[in-house]
């Protein structure tokens, strides 16, 4: 995935989860839970970057309190006030640090294995760019 110039450069070790929200608390829990429970290698980290979209719900403070509790994921509120998914993950990846950067939807309980599969794929596959599923 390249990146404008004007973006810093990614960090190696370090795994980016970008995931849109709007309105939508009572799933984004559970999302939340699962990520920070998920596996990851010892020499790698995880920033969860949250775009609310517009939200009127307590997206914020509840992503606050996992950004407290936590250090590894480290957790990110950030704003997108333009309506519209794309507007909320494209602010998300611009503000990536990670050399790699998944995505997720706010409803999506991952397994605990994902962030560690995500990595030894790209450990094993020196070429891969992309990685879906």
């Amino acid at each position: 995935m390249s990146r404008s110039s004007s973006i810093a450069a990614p960090r190696q070790n370090l795994l980016s989860v970008v995931i849109g929200t709007r309105n939508r608390v009572s799933e984004l829990r559970p999302c939340l839970d699962s990520l920070q429970a998920a596996l990851l290698p010892a020499d790698w980290g995880v920033e969860v970057i949250i775009v609310d979209n517009g939200s009127d719900d307590n997206t914020c403070e509840l992503v606050n309190n996992f950004a407290r509790s936590s250090d590894n994921p480290a957790f990110r509120y950030l704003y997108e006030p333009r309506q519209g998914k794309s507007y909320a993950v494209n602010t998300g990846f611009a503000t990536a640090r990670g050399s790699i950067i998944a995505f997720a939807d706010d409803d999506v309980v991952v397994e605990r294995s994902w962030l560690a599969s995500i990595v030894d794929e790209f450990r094993r596959e020196q070429e891969l760019g992309i990685l879906t599923g």
